[in-house]
């Protein structure tokens, strides 16, 4: 993967991926985007199915944010495309926010031990295990 993606960079930061598009359709992009997708199916569904307070609004929100410029550019006019670019930046600073809320409420008090270590921010380390 790291050699993949190091060869995505090079072909982005050189400029060749613009002459390779040219010659691809969409009739070609769309089956590799969706291979690509459905080859991480099984690790990013069970990983939503642990935390689904959380996961199912994350997925929603990320669909609603990426399709913002498609279908409400004539009530959001951007004159920079932030929101194609930055879709998933955003969904995350969605998401986080939504399990902080969750976590604040105490919606996990009484849910079982798995469910809290997958879906509450206070368990999940991220700050405390990490080497300052």
């Amino acid at each position: 993967m790291i050699i993949s993606g190091s060869f995505q960079m090079v072909m982005g930061f050189l400029g060749l991926w613009r002459n390779a598009a040219r010659f691809l359709s969409p009739l070609c992009g769309v089956p590799c985007v969706t291979f690509t997708g459905l080859g991480l199916y099984h690790l990013g569904f069970p990983m939503l199915a642990s935390a689904v307070e959380v996961g199912l609004p994350a997925l929603i929100s990320m669909v609603f944010i990426s399709q913002i410029p498609r279908y409400l550019h004539r009530y959001i006019s951007t004159k920079k495309p932030t929101f194609d670019r930055f879709a998933v930046l955003f969904f995350i600073a969605i998401a986080w926010l939504f399990a902080q809320l969750l976590t604040s409420g105490t919606a996990y008090n009484n849910k079982p031990e798995v469910t809290q270590n997958s879906c509450r921010t206070d368990r999940a380390g991220l700050i405390s295990f990490v080497p300052w």
